[in-house]
């Protein structure tokens, strides 16, 4: 069970066109100081050789919303975790340069006297992180776009379908990806589907 996120320089999104070297002695909000320090100080240093006078990057900690920095007026840069990215799009920000690509691991122990609990803690990890990945629809369509419509929604395994008072109409019940619903809304109503809803999960075991 793994999750990659980058730790990247965000910079206003009307600044993506900015070279690296133009954040060279600017003030840089972020948690992370010393990984933000190692990547600027060969920076720094180039700088300072090439002008013949000091160049320091201004390095300042701050917990919490990070991405805010810029639009408070803080920061001219951030280096923050990026997995999404939607949080930096919603702040105005984009990715100048990555700095480095990390991976959060869940290691088991093999030999552990505990294996029904260790077996329970990852299947509630892996649970929670599915329920903030998948969506559940649900939609009624009729038998003869019933093929069309499940290759639209296949699930996470297969989908549930249920008959319906009306005819030879079903509903159908299935996981999708979060960031794919608009798309498959809009698939799912040109092969002739109805009453379409969407809803957000909780929590799962799939």
């Amino acid at each position: 069970m793994t999750r990659l996120d980058l730790t990247c320089l965000q910079v206003p999104e009307e600044h993506k066109g900015q070279p690296l070297s133009a954040y060279v002695g600017s003030r840089i909000v972020t948690s992370f100081p010393n990984i933000a320090a190692k990547f600027f100080k060969p920076l720094d240093d180039a700088a300072s050789a090439q002008t013949g006078t000091k160049v320091q990057t201004k390095i300042k900690v701050l917990g919490g919303s990070v991405e805010a920095a810029c639009g408070l007026g803080l920061a001219d840069a951030v280096i923050d975790l990026v997995e999404t990215g939607t949080t930096m799009k919603a702040a105005g920000l984009c990715m100048l340069e990555t700095l480095m690509t990390t991976e959060a691991v869940l290691i088991s122990n093999p030999q552990s006297k505990h294996p029904e609990l260790t077996r329970r803690i990852i299947d509630r990890i892996q649970g929670y992180m599915d329920s903030t990945k998948y969506q559940l629809i649900n939609y009624n369509v009729s038998r003869e776009v019933l093929p069309a419509a499940m290759k639209i929604t296949p699930g996470k395994k297969s989908p549930s379908i249920l008959p319906l008072e009306r005819g030879d109409w079903v509903a159908v019940h299935a996981m999708v990806i979060r960031k794919e619903v608009p798309n498959i809304i809009d698939e799912l109503c040109a092969v002739g589907a109805t009453d379409i809803i969407v809803f957000a999960l909780a929590n799962c075991r799939v």
